[in-house]
């Protein structure tokens, strides 16, 4: 499915979250089966538009994730082609029952779209920061699992989803304006093997996902512009499945720093030690580099960011800390 090049544009000024909806409207005009469902969330995700296009096809459930995951998977297994989405911690946690047994052991095809998930949503304070979804979605089998980097990204996986028979999480992360990061086209993530950024290195490489990847090449790119040490980026936006390729195939890549927008448990960097083997002696040295184990305290986004050190000035000192070790 074609998609200008300037709307991509408009959609990265947006920010993932606003354009979801408008992704949507988007692919609902040549698919009758799409349904979406939000839980108080419309305007906020850009399903407004969606809904007065097609009020049939909508449904707000209020403030009540639970419920929109049970009836989301009612439409699911009446053939409808379900997208139900919420803020990040509410649709991860308080519907977990719901999603365990309706989508985990019943296999039913919904997409979740975990709305503003890190630390986006800091001036709501930490109630609203999306900071365990990858620990509780990642502990429930049969659960597909992605964080999209730009709008590119997002309209890819949104094609997929809607094509797709198998439940998927979709973990929304950043603000609006943006930095585009995937090549053109709009099937860039629908392979799910994780991919080279920045492949030079010397020895030293970060892996990464969802809106971190545009700040992590920024950070590689200021620690070879200071110290003249070439650090790889490798973009792992699919957590389930999750592909170990480019990351242990080669030997030459001794440490990697894996920066995410998530707790230190159960993201990015639990998964990738999960798939080292624990008998090879020549394995790289993981470093997860995230969210330590506290509640942050409400601010805006940026400040969220530089506060708990993911921010490119945070990253970078805690590069330039560990490689002093």
């Amino acid at each position: 499915m074609q998609v200008e090049q300037s709307v991509f544009d408009q959609w990265d000024k947006l920010g993932l979250r606003a354009a979801y909806g408008q992704m949507l409207l988007h692919l609902a005009n040549s698919d009758p089966r799409l349904f979406a469902l939000s839980a108080d969330l419309g305007r906020s995700s850009g399903l407004d538009r969606y809904a007065s296009t097609f009020p049939e096809r909508y449904l707000g459930t209020g403030i009540a994730e639970q419920n929109m995951v049970g009836v989301a998977s009612g439409l699911a297994a009446s053939g409808f082609n379900v997208f139900a989405s919420s803020f990040a911690p509410f649709i991860s946690m308080r519907a977990g029952d719901q999603v365990r047994m309706n989508l985990g052991y019943m296999g039913l095809p919904v997409t979740l779209v975990g709305l503003a998930s890190g630390l986006s949503l800091g001036f709501l304070g930490s109630s609203h920061f999306g900071l365990e979804d990858l620990s509780v979605m990642g502990s429930i089998p049969g659960i597909e699992i992605v964080s999209p980097s730009d709008s590119r990204e997002l309209f890819s996986v949104l094609v997929y989803a809607s094509t797709s028979q198998k439940p998927l999480y979709i973990r929304l992360t950043g603000a609006s304006n943006l930095t585009r990061v995937s090549p053109e086209g709009a099937t860039s993530l629908t392979d799910k093997e994780p991919r080279w950024l920045r492949p030079d290195h010397d020895g030293i490489s970060i892996v990464t996902s969802g809106v971190m990847s545009a700040t992590c090449l920024k950070v590689a790119e200021s620690l070879f512009s200071e110290t003249g040490i070439s650090i790889g980026v490798l973009q792992a936006n699919w957590l389930r499945p999750f592909s170990a390729k480019g990351l242990f195939s080669s030997s030459k890549v001794g440490t990697w720093f894996a920066v995410e927008e998530h707790s230190i448990r159960g993201g990015l960097g639990s998964e990738i030690l999960r798939n080292l083997k624990h008998d090879d002696f020549t394995r790289p040295n993981v470093i997860t580099l995230g969210i330590e184990e506290t509640f942050p305290r409400g601010s805006t986004y940026l400040t969220a960011l530089s506060e708990n050190g993911l921010d490119e000035t945070g990253i970078i000192n805690k590069i330039k800390l560990e490689l002093k070790k």
